[in-house]
């Protein structure tokens, strides 16, 4: 009986041990959500600025199938085509950022590192149209004696140090297989060249590429 008693004592001390513990969750901390700033293709803090805006693919580096740098995706769905980034989120197996994109068709994800951030894969059209309300009209000096491709005739022209263009807007450039944002330049004899438009910086410096902006 002793046994018994204390055994039922024993029980009833673990039994109350049990009903004292407590959980309390710690709240997750969410990121304020920045309006996106058109004088950068991708932010470099808060990417969540980016969901809900309209991309066009340049080509298809870090563009994937599914979370997964390891997935395939045909070029076919992805370059020259335009999405929407939907959202992003950090995975936990790769400590990247993935953000994901939808079509009226597809949709597909795309990981942020260091060369997708300097070297992107897409522009942003918010981006993209900011570039020529910028530049257009304004003059490009050329620092240096150069070569560039006259846009009209594909001729390979060299053209001399100080010469001055005139910027006409933006375009996407198809050369090589390649798509490429660019401004077109014009010069004093109606030659066209273009210059490739910067992929992240904040875009109000004086020099792009060679040229200096007056």
């Amino acid at each position: 009986m002793k046994k018994i008693a204390l055994l039922t004592i024993v029980s009833f001390i673990c039994l109350q041990s049990f009903a004292q513990v407590t959980y309390r969750k710690v709240p997750e901390v969410t990121q304020p959500i920045v309006p996106y700033d058109s004088l950068q293709n991708i932010p470099v803090t808060h990417i969540n600025s980016l969901f809900g805006h309209k991309i066009l693919c340049l080509n298809k580096s870090n563009f994937r199938s599914s979370i997964n740098i390891f997935s395939n995706i045909d070029e076919s769905k992805v370059v020259n085509k335009q999405f929407e980034i939907l959202d992003g989120k950090r995975n936990e197996k790769d400590h990247k950022i993935w953000l994901t994109l939808i079509s009226d068709t597809d949709t597909v994800f795309y990981y942020l590192d260091n060369n997708s951030v300097e070297n992107p894969s897409f522009i942003t059209l918010e981006y993209f149209d900011k570039q020529s309300k910028i530049y257009t009209g304004k003059k490009f000096k050329l620092r240096f004696p150069e070569e560039f491709k006259e846009l009209n005739t594909g001729v390979i022209k060299l053209f001399s140090d100080k010469e001055t263009f005139v910027c006409t807007g933006s375009t996407i450039i198809e050369d090589n297989k390649k798509l490429i944002p660019s401004l077109i330049l014009k010069s004093g004899n109606g030659d066209e060249i273009y210059t490739p438009i910067k992929g992240f910086e904040v875009t109000t410096a004086n020099n792009i590429g060679l040229f200096t902006i007056e």
